[in-house]
């Protein structure tokens, strides 16, 4: 966004300031808009995609008291890396990271290939390492805070897994693992053409990146990918994935053992998940576990039902137990009920029945609206049910790495209508987009502008 610099004196700019509070002040953002004073949302009540946009393979890190999800852009990838920032595990804001991308992880200058599957943790010096894919070889990278700047780990700004070095089929899906007693192990291995693939594991040294010993496999039944290791009560416990992510047959299976190295014994409530219908689940994949308090969960992405883009990847999260037995358990879906506090007038069209406008205000990001292909200039009107202040409204787009262009106009009785926010000459990206104007304001209209980019939304909140 362009900056116009102003030489003001004080007594001026004093006048201007309060002329600002008392008439309203307007400002557009790009995806870094606060949502503040929110409660903690208790993860375990969490019952569809609390992701807003398609995204796949999450890690989870938490410092001073704000998470980080990192995760690979659908489909299939990007030039960079998603990473989410909430402080409430309900509201994310999508961030930007200086590494990894497709050209800094890229040994061959001719290969294409995106920048996947990280796991980031934050090692025993207080640094956060970051595990990274990029075609068939192994990237890792070092920072002092989540959202970087990052570093390649090496000296030499090698990967840590050439695709040559490859004990496995595919050098893929990296997970690192620190135990209790500050020990560090690196877990990697996919399949190259969607089937069963090998797990490899090894210790690392301090320096998070020198192997201690030769790479050894972990004898994992259908294993294809997407390890995630973890400590409870005593013992180890690895999730992973059976079969390719876009398969309606992949599962999320598990297998215990007494060593970070093995051997692994296959649970008897393995898997913990496949595609469930009636939960909502289709082609669930690539775990990620992660404790708060005395409570463990497990994050992992599945697939929409149906969409108009393929993969259509998002990500979900699970309270992971034991019982009694010492077998691992799934907490299944939680039902939640969403009274809407704004209602919808009108919209002008929509693109089937999978895409009402009235997805817009029912609190679940896993159901987008999506006006008719015929549709020039979609439009929908939204009724506050009285006139009340209005201080900000939020946008989550389709795609947050996307530009969309729109104007939103008020109106206090739904005949007379005055301007909100232009954002067609000066348009935006990021998620959440957000606009904000203190006035006082019964209804919404909102106009959408197409270009390249096709309209899509999954939540409004008027704030």
């Amino acid at each position: 966004m362009s900056k116009l610099h102003l030489h003001i004196s004080l007594p001026l700019l004093f006048a201007i300031l309060l002329g600002l509070h008392l008439a309203g002040c307007n400002h557009a953002g790009e995806g870094s808009g606060e949502i503040l004073n929110r409660v903690f949302t208790d993860p375990g009540t969490i019952s569809g995609p609390f992701i807003p946009g398609y995204m796949a393979d999450p890690s989870i890190i938490e410092h001073e008291g704000i998470y980080y999800l990192y995760g690979t852009f659908d489909p299939w990838g990007g030039y960079e890396l998603a990473v989410w920032e909430s402080s409430d595990f309900k509201h994310w804001t999508l961030r930007g990271l200086n590494w990894p991308n497709r050209l800094s992880c890229m040994t061959d200058p001719s290969n294409k290939a995106p920048v996947s599957a990280p796991s980031v943790v934050e090692g025993p010096d207080g640094r956060f390492y970051m595990y990274v894919s990029s075609a068939g070889e192994i990237w890792a990278g070092v920072s002092d805070h989540p959202l970087g700047p990052w570093d390649n780990l090496l000296p030499d700004g090698k990967p840590l897994l050439t695709y040559h070095d490859k004990e496995t089929e595919r050098n893929h899906d990296p997970e690192c693992f620190i135990d209790d007693d500050g020990r560090v192990y690196l877990y990697w291995g996919g399949s190259e053409v969607c089937g069963y693939g090998k797990c490899y594991a090894v210790p690392l040294d301090s320096d998070m990146h020198t192997f201690l010993e030769t790479p050894v496999e972990m004898k994992l039944p259908d294993y294809t990918g997407g390890p995630s290791v973890f400590r409870m009560d005593g013992s180890y416990f690895m999730l992973y994935s059976e079969r390719h992510c876009d398969y309606v047959s992949s599962k999320i299976r598990y297998a215990s053992s007494e060593s970070p190295l093995g051997p692994w014994e296959q649970g008897s409530s393995s898997p913990l998940l496949k595609t469930d219908p009636e939960q909502g689940i289709y082609a669930p994949w690539s775990p990620a576990v992660f404790k708060k308090g005395a409570r463990w969960f497990a994050l992992f992405h599945a697939n929409l039902p149906d969409s108009v883009y393929k993969p259509t990847r998002q990500i979900y999260v699970r309270e992971l137990s034991m019982d009694s037995s010492g077998l691992l358990l799934l907490s299944p879906r939680q039902a939640t009920l969403l009274k809407p506090a704004v209602r919808l007038q009108s919209a002008s069209s929509r693109k089937s029945r999978e895409y009402l406008a009235s997805f817009l205000f029912d609190g679940d990001f896993g159901t987008l609206w999506m006006p008719s292909d015929t549709d020039k200039e979609p439009r929908i009107v939204v009724d506050l049910k009285e006139e009340r202040e209005i201080r900000t409204i939020y946008m989550w787009f389709e795609y947050g790495h996307w530009i969309y262009r729109y104007r939103i106009e008020y109106s206090t009785d739904g005949e007379v209508w005055d301007e909100y926010a232009d954002a067609y000459q000066r348009p935006g990206k990021g998620s959440p987009q957000f606009q904000s104007l203190y006035v006082d304001a019964r209804y919404l209209r909102f106009t959408f502008f197409r270009g390249r980019v096709p309209v899509g939304l999954w939540e409004i909140e008027v704030e």
